[in-house]
């Protein structure tokens, strides 16, 4: 770090009461494998002590993809191939049925909807965990939600990045030089809303989803859809019982997306109503910066539990492992509490 730059970086540190970044560099790692280790995350002293996510072995295998019909213990490729809307579309999303499962039985099945971070599609599938680390195999179905290009007939496709961009941008990768030239700030969240919404009801309606309790989820720009796209609109939001947004959250800092700004996602959060959020992430990201947005909202914080995962880095790959703060088991724990799931289911 050049003389004057440390200077200045000093004079803030000593402002804002931070331990200066250089005597953090002997304890943060430089680098995780598969993990980003964010600036934000670089200037905390209470990340100082926090290690790779990978560090820890992982104890579950997420169900891969694969095509056929669904089946209990199955994890298989969608299609709205009932809807006008998507049918001729090569949009789609994941389903997982329990190993209970059992469509004859009158009972409702409680359901867990998912959306991915950035540069994932849900055929990654050891790249959407949390319906894995949730539900372990049992007592949920669990759904993959896709991020849907702009509306183009047959070329409609699921995005690796972001969302609502032509075509062309559906297979490249957010750092590629490309996508920013194809997106160019279109980014229409319209068709991913309007694919959940009929996806939703389909699993509600033909595998007996429990319209009572169902979670939404995600990590990373699913962790931002989570409220950006679940909150959108009345109807939208009418389908969730709690949420669980891992790693980044709607409000806290501008992205290349419209009305992603505080004003904008505090508008959108008058949709929550009391309902329960479980907020988590790696260092500051979940225990000073989004819960100091929040507090700034005014929103009633009652019902929001919000944790550090211990992990440094940014990594989806976090819930199949025992993370060092014990956030997943305490993930599991809630999510039980709040759809109410007994033994019984």
């Amino acid at each position: 770090m050049r003389p004057h730059v440390v200077q200045t970086y000093l004079a803030v540190a000593a402002i804002l009461g931070c331990t200066p970044v250089e005597t953090l560099e002997s304890t943060i790692p430089s680098s995780c494998p598969d993990g980003i280790i964010s600036g934000a995350s670089r200037k905390d002293p209470a990340c100082s002590h926090l290690i790779c996510t990978e560090s820890i072995k992982a104890d579950i295998a997420p169900p891969k993809v694969t095509h056929g019909e669904p089946a209990p213990g199955r994890r298989v490729i969608q299609r709205l191939t009932n809807s006008p809307l998507f049918s001729n579309t090569r949009a789609f999303h994941t389903l997982y049925l329990p190993v209970d499962y059992n469509a004859s039985l009158a009972k409702r099945w409680p359901v867990i909807v998912e959306w991915s971070g950035n540069d994932i599609v849900p055929t990654d599938y050891n790249w959407t965990n949390h319906g894995a680390a949730i539900a372990q195999g049992s007592t949920f179905i669990w759904v993959v939600l896709p991020f849907v290009s702009l509306m183009r007939g047959n070329a409609t496709c699921n995005m690796r990045s972001w969302w609502g961009c032509e075509p062309a941008a559906c297979d490249l990768y957010y750092e590629d030089p490309k996508f920013g030239q194809i997106c160019n700030g279109t980014f229409d969240a319209e068709p991913t809303i309007a694919y959940a919404k009929l996806a939703i009801r389909m699993v509600l309606n033909l595998f007996n989803g429990d319209s009572t309790r169902v979670l939404v989820t995600g990590h990373s720009r699913g962790s931002l859809a989570v409220n950006y796209m679940g909150l959108h609109d009345d109807e939208i939001a009418s389908f969730w019982t709690a949420f669980a947004p891992v790693s980044h959250y709607d409000g806290v800092q501008l992205w290349p997306y419209a009305n992603s700004s505080a004003a904008s996602a505090t508008d959108r959060l008058q949709r929550l109503r009391g309902r329960p959020v479980f907020i988590a992430g790696e260092c500051d990201l979940a225990t000073n910066i989004t819960r100091n947005y929040l507090v700034s909202t005014g929103v009633d914080m009652a019902n929001f539990s919000i944790y550090g995962t211990g992990f440094i880095d940014h990594n989806s790959l976090w819930a199949l492992r025992v993370d060092p703060n014990n956030v997943r088991a305490k993930l599991r724990a809630w999510t039980h509490r709040v759809l109410r799931i007994s033994n019984a289911h």
